[in-house]
């Protein structure tokens, strides 16, 4: 890849944790594709970036941690360090989120906005996913889930505009779009009027 061309970012943290799956294979293929046409193309990838992922929620016991050894282990052998960006947690925003959203009801935390982002908009179809139901109980154990996302995707909305800033990208690559990882990551640089494409 030639330096003086803008980048295109890949990020793909909602579809595989510690074997490539079908998804994460069309999305190395893509960049290898991009790379190849001399165009540099960069991987964010999550180093414990989430206080709970989606595709590491286990919907019997939502309170178990995300099996973020795994996975950090196994993106370390399958991106190169050369065109890694890693996305780690921001203590500040998590605690201050965490705050924010101490006592608050489902509803309150399905309407809640960070720094203009529908962040509880954009978390909710992963929780439904992750909790397989439509239809949210307002108990403990979904108000807990539903926290750990949106503090996660505060932190993550503020990554994502770090490595913007920084690299200047002409494009972002997500999987899906619909997960709040990728969800957020999309809401930024869209707000950007960057261009996204999502696949699945």
């Amino acid at each position: 890849p030639r330096d003086d061309q803008a980048p295109v970012l890949f990020f793909n943290a909602s579809t595989r944790i510690h074997h490539l799956s079908l998804n994460a294979a069309f999305s190395l293929l893509a960049s290898w594709a991009v790379r190849g046409s001399r165009v540099p193309a960069y991987y964010l990838v999550c180093q414990r970036g989430m206080q709970q992922c989606v595709l590491g929620t286990d919907w019997a016991q939502p309170g178990k941690p995300p099996p973020c050894d795994r996975c950090t282990g196994y993106s370390a052998g399958l991106f190169p360090d050369r065109w890694t960006v890693e996305l780690n947690q921001d203590a500040g925003i998590i605690e201050a989120a965490a705050r924010e959203l101490t006592g608050a009801d489902l509803e309150a935390m399905s309407g809640w906005t960070y720094q203009d982002l529908p962040l509880g908009t954009l978390c909710l179809p992963g929780l439904r996913w992750a909790l397989r139901r439509h239809h949210l109980q307002d108990d403990a154990a979904t108000r807990a889930l539903l926290r750990q996302y949106l503090i996660s995707a505060a932190s993550l909305s503020q990554q994502v505009e770090r490595v913007l800033d920084r690299l200047q990208p002409r494009a972002l690559v997500v999987f899906n779009g619909l997960m709040y990882p990728e969800a957020v990551a999309r809401a930024v640089a869209r707000r950007r009027g960057l261009p996204v494409v999502t696949h699945e």
